[in-house]
């Protein structure tokens, strides 16, 4: 079938709601189609601009947590993007705080 041919698997997170029960079997499926995941965490730019680096950066800190228990790791590449329609990404992976804003 057709989930024998996925390269990678991209989990979208809302970042205000963070991990759910369906999140949970969405990696379950994951860990046994794909050897590679990314984390999109969305809806970044509900967050007021005074909180949004700091959630961002707990969410991320409390899912590279979780992820550790997985076999894609605590270093999973995260993307921080936003609800807006005709949006954007605010770009910041696991392992850098870079942060820029690219059209989608």
């Amino acid at each position: 079938g057709g989930a024998a041919i996925i390269d990678i698997m991209i989990l979208v997170i809302d970042i205000n709601k963070g991990l759910q029960t369906q999140t949970g079997e969405c990696i379950i499926i994951g860990e046994i189609l794909s050897e590679t995941m990314v984390v999109a965490l969305n809806k970044c730019d509900l967050i007021p601009n005074s909180k949004r680096k700091d959630k961002m950066e707990s969410v991320a800190k409390k899912l590279s947590y979780f992820f550790k228990r997985t076999k894609f790791g605590k270093d999973i590449p995260m993307v921080h993007t936003i609800a807006a329609p005709g949006g954007g990404l605010l770009h910041k992976d696991s392992r850098g705080s870079k942060s820029s804003s690219d059209s989608v």
